[in-house]
């Protein structure tokens, strides 16, 4: 059962125009431009289109295969070096 309560005289074209969806173009309260601070191929986005955001909200990730796979070569070479010159030392 469906009951309507109309306060004032009110005709039916103003209520089924303000039921009607409107399309229409919403501008935005404020707009920032973001950036990182080194270039690379997103790997996720983590928030939506619309979505407010906070200040140092991380909002994307870029892939690092490359920089990961540099860094853990790095160190194998720096653990190489360390042992080559622990060896020497314990030889002289």
């Amino acid at each position: 059962m469906t009951i309507l309560f109309i306060i004032g005289a009110v005709s039916l074209y103003e209520i089924s125009y303000a039921l009607a969806e409107l399309d229409c173009i919403i501008e935005p309260h404020k707009t920032v431009e973001v950036s990182s601070a080194t270039t690379g191929v997103l790997a996720s986005v983590l928030v939506d289109r619309g979505e407010q955001v906070k200040k140092g909200q991380l909002l994307a990730r870029l892939q690092s295969g490359v920089e990961e796979a540099s860094v853990n070569l790095a160190e194998i070479q720096a653990n190489s070096k360390v042992s080559i010159l622990e060896n020497r030392h314990v030889m002289s």
